[in-house]
């Protein structure tokens, strides 16, 4: 018995260190494909960064038109640059502000989202592709090695009790629950995203969520206050955008709570503590430095928080394939010990 765990715990742990290796390598081109599917019909995001630069570097609009060989007026060019999502927002924003900061701030979305997805995707798609295939393996031995065995065991009469059509029926149903949560989550992400994330705040006060969603509100309250814009006006601003339902609905309840003269407190809560401290002092000479600074240090926090998450994913999933691993051996293992035991 002493020889069968530990030829079990050989075997296991070394087919474990040679799916790493693959997975490490396949999780690379998982990655890319992902990318390339995300940005599907819009330029690359070094491009965009490319058209920031000449902008921010003082180049006027046909002198960036000129360098680049496009037209930014041209809806199918300036498409392509901030992304549809945008169109929206940056249209609100030339009407108010003309369209250079309207191009400026969609084309500084666009890459600290970007920033974001990669952080993400670079994070999460071994752990992701590792759990993707323990779930696909796991079906095939329910549903095609495991009822194999137990054909070849029934050879033998052993009439030892039958367990993987419970087996079966549990993996069903989790399956099914699954897709159901799924289903219901991206409802009601689609219907009330607010709530959702009210609710995940109450749970986890610090999330990934928030942190990003704080981030995005620190880059905007800056580059609103730049224009010289009072603390209504800024939250006012950012209450109307198309794209961010959750921001704005925080920032609506500000603005509420502002006009009726009363501190908005419930409804910063909802934002991160350290963004709440430093939005107290805007009155302060490094009001602007400090936004900058936060900004920064929340991209740490963020892609720390992701790390967590990837950690715990990839715990999961070999703890997932260590016991399933044990099940194979275990039905390997049976005839063998019949056939010594017949012998």
């Amino acid at each position: 018995m002493t020889m069968y765990w530990r030829g079990l715990c050989i075997s296991g742990w070394r087919w474990v260190k040679t799916a790493e290796g693959k997975f490490a390598s396949n999780s690379k081109r998982f990655r890319r494909f992902l990318e390339k599917l995300w940005n599907s019909g819009d330029v690359r995001d070094e491009d965009a960064s490319f058209l920031l630069d000449l902008l921010e570097s003082g180049c006027s609009r046909e002198e960036t038109e000129a360098a680049l060989k496009i037209d930014l007026h041209a809806p199918i060019s300036l498409r392509r640059y901030i992304q549809r999502s945008r169109l929206p927002l940056f249209k609100q924003c030339e009407t108010k502000f003309g369209f250079r900061f309207a191009l400026l701030l969609c084309l500084r979305l666009r890459l600290r989202k970007a920033t974001e997805r990669n952080s993400l995707l670079h994070t999460l798609a071994y752990p992701t592709l590792l759990l993707s295939s323990g779930y696909c393996v796991s079906a095939m031995y329910l549903f095609v090695l495991s009822p194999t065995f137990e054909a070849n065991r029934s050879l033998f009469a052993d009439a030892s009790a039958n367990n993987t059509p419970l087996y079966q029926m549990l993996f069903i149903a989790i399956s099914f629950s699954l897709v159901i949560a799924t289903f219901f989550l991206q409802r009601s992400l689609a219907k009330n995203p607010y709530r959702i994330y009210v609710y995940i705040r109450k749970l986890l006060p610090v999330n990934i969520w928030s942190i990003s969603l704080s981030r995005r509100m620190a880059f905007l309250i800056a580059e609103f206050y730049t224009l010289g814009l009072s603390t209504r006006e800024n939250y006012h601003e950012i209450a109307s955008f198309p794209h961010e339902p959750v921001m704005a609905e925080i920032a609506s309840q500000i603005t509420e709570e502002l006009s009726n003269g009363i501190p908005p407190h419930s409804s910063l809560n909802m934002l991160d503590p350290f963004l709440v401290r430093i939005i107290s002092i805007e009155t302060h000479s490094d009001f602007m430095k400090r936004l900058q600074d936060y900004q920064r240090i929340t991209q740490k926090r963020y892609d720390y928080a992701l790390k967590k998450a990837g950690y715990l994913m990839t715990i999961c999933a070999y703890v997932f394939i260590t016991i399933l691993i044990i099940m194979m051996y275990q039905k390997i293992m049976i005839p063998l010990e019949m056939l010594k035991n017949m012998g």
